[in-house]
């Protein structure tokens, strides 16, 4: 017995990432990036600009991969939509007023609390809903959503200097199809690797034994860091089709997006554990999103006054 206690002891002290620390990162990371944005927007600091910006490529990959990670562990799913779906709400009223206000769009697309909201909603009808197939509906509003920004957020056939554009802007699913690639992909690479332990297993003790060891965590680390590797392979040979050039790029630009594989280097070592929990880190990145963006454009605005 006490073998097996300092067993577990030794297993907890091992080196690894809590889904707290990776949520840390995510959020250095994507102020990094916003910086980046606003440096490429308004200074000549090119170079600079785009080191912060590949750190930005980061966080996306981070932010999939716990929210999947807590949509799985949480004890109650309907809190935890509802508290996306509020988040995306006041996300959307924020920044609509804020356009209105200001008079411009800060060349920002995209509710990016929609598309989590979105996302767990997926989960939900997969995973809690004898409608499974309501999951279509989700899916549909990414491909809608991506299909109104072309004409309209992207500036393609359509100026997009009136006002309704406001009204709009924040309902888009930011990251257009990236979203539901990276979490479907995830989702169902995680659930065949279930599938393929309960197969080999075939006994319910032993798969949620398995399912509490280190390597049932790392192995799903390594699925998620293969998907996102390939995606990252795929993104930067999107920029050597021919119809990539010119209008294309001005959708996405998928050779900054290759950059997201780094993200593996912290999900490979993420541990399985939660880290400390309380109100301040539940709440923490509901909170530093607007907050850090609303820090960032007042400085940029107070520096070059506009």
């Amino acid at each position: 017995m006490q073998n097996n206690q300092l067993a577990n002891v030794n297993e907890s002290k091992k080196f690894g990432f809590s889904t707290n620390i990776l949520k840390i990162i995510a959020m250095i990371c994507m102020t990094c990036d916003h910086v980046g944005y606003m440096l490429q927007s308004y200074t000549n600091y090119d170079t600079f600009a785009y080191i912060l910006r590949i750190i930005g490529r980061i966080t996306y990959p981070l932010i999939i991969f716990t929210l999947l990670i807590g949509l799985e562990k949480t004890h109650d799913i309907k809190k935890y939509i509802t508290r996306l779906g509020i988040a995306a709400f006041l996300i959307y009223l924020g920044f609509t007023l804020a356009q209105f206000f200001f008079n411009q769009d800060f060349g920002y697309e995209g509710n990016i609390f929609l598309s989590l909201f979105l996302c767990a909603v997926s989960y939900y009808f997969l995973n809690y809903s004898k409608y499974k197939w309501l999951v279509i509906f989700p899916i549909l509003y990414f491909v809608t959503s991506l299909g109104l920004m072309i004409p309209f957020a992207y500036k393609f056939f359509v100026e997009r200097d009136f006002a309704l554009f406001y009204l709009f802007n924040g309902l888009y699913c930011q990251y257009s199809l990236l979203t539901p690639v990276l979490f479907f992909g995830m989702y169902l690479s995680f659930k065949l690797y279930d599938k393929a332990i309960a197969k080999r297993l075939n006994n319910q003790a032993l798969i949620e034994a398995f399912k509490d060891t280190p390597d049932y965590i790392k192995s799903k680390n390594a699925l998620a860091s293969i998907l996102i590797a390939i995606i990252c392979v795929i993104c930067y040979l999107i920029t050597y089709l021919p119809i990539y050039e010119g209008g294309f790029s001005r959708i996405n630009d998928c050779a900054l997006q290759s950059y997201m594989m780094i993200a593996d280097l912290f999900i490979l070592f993420y541990s399985g554990k939660r880290g400390y929990k309380n109100k301040v880190t539940q709440y923490s990145f509901y909170v530093y999103y607007p907050l850090h963006m609303v820090i960032v454009y007042l400085i940029f605005w107070l520096i070059f006054g506009y």
